[in-house]
């Protein structure tokens, strides 16, 4: 037995001494700029209740975005924008990871459609949000600004679950962490998703984030994930979940009663809208795979159970939006060396930023008051 464990503690100090070395062989590198870079950090959330948004007035930061690192901050409206200086009739807009950023802040579509329409929007976007949890946000920050002229809602596939499983994320010690999701796909069943993890569990993490060049890289190949989670037991490297808005309510029966709700919190949206004077346009945004392919399972025609769903639900109301879905895959059509998202991540780039401005400002010219030109040729 001594001899085993004696075995055993020489591998140990080996593999240690080895990545030790690594880590250090990595800093000569440009891998090294990495360790100055963060994307989400402790304290960058902050608790609404049951709910939660970016902490306001944070100051800029280098985000550990591999395929273009860029600065990220937080005004004090709690939205990755510039100040507000209480221009009058601005434009809110409103939406998850797709519409907070994934892309250098002058790139961003928010920021394009602002510039060519020389009117203030508000860019509100925030990681990891949901219908409702945007129509809250929107209520909060019209209390705190003028009242919108115009709120644009960047809507992807996954608002139905993150709806589904509200509050699906919470805020543990400054960390966003998961809180509820989807336990049995055949049922909906929801499970409590248990923040078992100690105190200094979370901190080894978040020295990691902060200290090893080994753990990020680990962190950005999915294959990895597995790996990075038996190398580093403390970490949490969650997968992404699983997409259940394309498909058909046929094959889950609970997925109607989903639907149900979800749409009426999209009415409910339209309602406040109306409410403040408000007029309202949501923006499909197709997932990677849409445009791309291979289609995921369940879309027979291409366009994707929730795209057509969507569309007979907002032209029966008489609520105005934009799919983006045609002109994305004509541009990969025409343009088949050009991606419209990060190769490596599934969010839109600064070309596909730079398509959904153009898109989204076509749009804009057939709404009363609110017209103005697209930023440039595709």
């Amino acid at each position: 037995m001594t001899d085993i464990f004696n075995k055993a503690a020489i591998a140990a100090a080996s593999a240690a001494f080895t990545l030790i070395l690594a880590e250090a062989a990595l800093r000569l590198t440009p891998y090294g700029a990495m360790v100055s870079q963060r994307f989400f950090r402790v304290g960058e959330f902050s608790a609404i209740g049951e709910d939660y948004d970016l902490e306001p007035d944070r100051p800029e930061l280098l985000t550990e975005f591999p395929e273009m690192p860029y600065k990220i901050w937080a005004n004090e409206l709690g939205c990755f924008d510039r100040p507000y200086l209480g221009e009058k009739d601005p434009i809110l807009l409103l939406g998850d990871s797709f519409t907070w950023g994934f892309s250098p802040f002058e790139s961003k579509f928010g920021t394009l459609i602002e510039k060519a329409l020389g009117r203030r929007v508000l860019k509100c976007g925030v990681a990891g949000y949901g219908t409702r949890q945007e129509l809250e946000k929107a209520r909060r920050i019209a209390k705190r600004t003028a009242r919108p002229k115009l709120i644009i809602v960047g809507y992807f596939s996954n608002d139905l679950e993150n709806d589904y499983a509200y509050p699906s994320m919470a805020v543990r010690n400054g960390d966003l962490v998961m809180r509820r999701k989807i336990r049995d796909f055949d049922t909906g069943e929801l499970a409590a998703v248990a923040d078992s993890r100690p105190r200094d569990v979370r901190s080894v993490r978040t020295w990691l984030d902060e200290h090893s060049i080994i753990y990020k890289l680990l962190k950005r190949n999915a294959a990895a994930r597995k790996l990075a989670s038996l190398a580093f037991p403390g970490a949490r490297i969650s997968p992404v979940p699983a997409d259940i808005s394309m498909r058909d309510p046929k094959e889950f029966p609970w997925l109607e009663k989903a639907w149900k709700k979800h749409e009426d919190g999209l009415l409910e949206f339209k309602s406040y809208a109306d409410s403040i004077g408000a007029r309202l346009l949501f923006v499909i945004i197709p997932q990677m795979q849409q445009v791309y392919g291979p289609f995921p399972p369940g879309v027979n025609d291409g366009r994707g159970y929730y795209n057509l769903r969507l569309s007979a639900l907002f032209e029966s109301r008489g609520i105005e939006y934009l799919d983006l879905l045609p002109a994305f895959r004509a541009h990969a059509e025409r343009n088949p060396g050009t991606r419209l998202y990060w190769k490596e991540d599934h969010h839109i780039n600064p070309a596909g930023n730079r398509l959904a401005a153009e898109e989204i400002l076509l749009k804009l010219r057939g709404m009363p008051d609110l017209s103005g030109k697209p930023p440039g040729p595709r």
